[in-house]
């Protein structure tokens, strides 16, 4: 009875923390590139510059945080993920200066980025003792915490940075990252020892084969996540007449409906054929990205974000779920395998940007990533179907 009243306790601070730590990133991060072109007036490669070095930072500190984890159950990896998003946004208002934006988002912004695969870990620990399915609930709940963050998150930004300016946005972003990173600090309960949570799970056949497959697939479709997220903000005003509210708006709407799909599954859990519904959401992917390509209007691009939650929500909520059930007792390594496949894709989209813009234009962006889109559809296909 303790053990569950513990466990409960510590899943309902995660979730807190995951919702505020969600709204650091939400309230700024559809403003950061904004910001870095508008005000530091940054060119395409500098600003591809300091998105690259936020992407490999983030990948050696998400996969340091995870081994970590994995050796020992501990809150201090996410805590001090807290702390560096925290510190990392509060110094963002306060510079312009290129040399000074690289080192902040190669270390404190870079620390931040581990905080969500570190709360999937804690939460696989928590629950490691029970059911998959209770697991894989609580992993969802999670997930749409954060799209929760994310739904109402891009909207407070907009109304802040009209009011108070890019440096207010960052400001509201470090003080709710403090406010995550006091209430975990403050929570009693922890989670389960790792030694107390390993079940009896077998080890998936063709593991390493689906493994790679599916890392790979992830990467391709991060890549067109964050490649398309890049110039969203600068087509939408320059070449659709939208306003920067607009911005706002096309990301909390992409979020509350991301919420519906993830509250589907988590209402209904798939018995089988998950990777099935993956491919679903590399298809609904590929449309959005076709659809933004053909968008004339800031409507066009509103009706798209039904496109873009379904395929969110499908490949981040399974796509975490199927490379857990890949890795039995590494929670860890497995959530950081996953935020990885963001990371590097932040990466890839980061380096690709710059010359994709200065040689085609921001809009032509969006063909390359319906492309990349569609790779990731035929990698997942090609995964053996053993693991499901």
């Amino acid at each position: 009875m303790t053990t569950d009243v513990d466990r409960s306790s510590f899943f309902i601070a995660l979730v807190v923390v995951d919702v505020l730590s969600g709204l650091a990133d939400a309230i700024s991060g559809p403003y950061v590139v904004l910001f870095l072109v508008d005000q530091a007036q940054l060119g395409p490669l500098s600003l591809s510059a300091i998105l690259t070095a936020r992407a490999l930072s983030g990948i050696a500190f998400g996969t340091a945080f995870g081994a970590w984890i994995d050796r020992r159950t501990t809150i201090a990896p996410l805590l001090l993920a807290l702390a560096g998003s925290a510190v990392g946004y509060a110094l963002l208002g306060f510079t312009t200066d290129f040399a000074v934006l690289l080192v902040i988002a190669a270390l404190p912004i870079a620390i931040g980025a581990a905080a969500f695969s570190q709360s999937i870990a804690l939460v696989k620990r928590d629950f490691d003792q029970a059911s998959p399915h209770t697991a894989n609930r609580a992993i969802g709940v999670l997930r749409a915490s954060w799209s929760v963050a994310w739904a109402i998150g891009p909207a407070v930004g907009a109304l802040i940075v009209g009011v108070a300016g890019f440096r207010g946005a960052f400001l509201a972003s470090a003080a709710s990252a403090v406010m995550a990173l006091m209430t975990l600090a403050l929570v009693r309960a922890r989670p389960l020892a790792a030694d107390a949570t390993h079940g009896n799970r077998r080890k998936p056949a063709n593991g390493g084969p689906a493994i790679a497959l599916a890392f790979a697939a992830l990467i391709l479709f991060h890549t067109a996540m964050f490649l398309g997220s890049i110039p969203l903000p600068i087509v939408l005003i320059s070449s659709l007449g939208g306003g920067k509210s607009d911005i706002g708006v096309a990301m909390s709407l992409c979020a509350a409906l991301e919420i519906i799909v993830m509250g589907v599954l988590i209402w209904r859990p798939l018995q089988r054929g998950e990777r099935a519904a993956i491919v679903v959401g590399f298809a609904a992917f590929v449309a959005y990205f076709v659809a933004l390509t053909l968008a004339r209007s800031v409507g066009a691009v509103f009706w798209a974000q039904i496109l873009r939650a379904i395929a969110i929500g499908l490949v981040s909520y399974l796509g975490i779920s199927y490379l857990q059930s890949l890795m039995p007792h590494r929670a860890g390594a497995a959530a950081a395998l996953f935020s990885n496949s963001g990371q590097l894709g932040s990466v890839l989209a980061a380096l690709g940007v710059g010359g994709l813009a200065q040689a085609f234009g921001y809009g032509s962006i969006f063909i390359v990533c319906a492309v990349l889109s569609a790779a990731g559809l035929v990698l997942v296909c090609l995964i053996p179907t053993a693991p499901d």
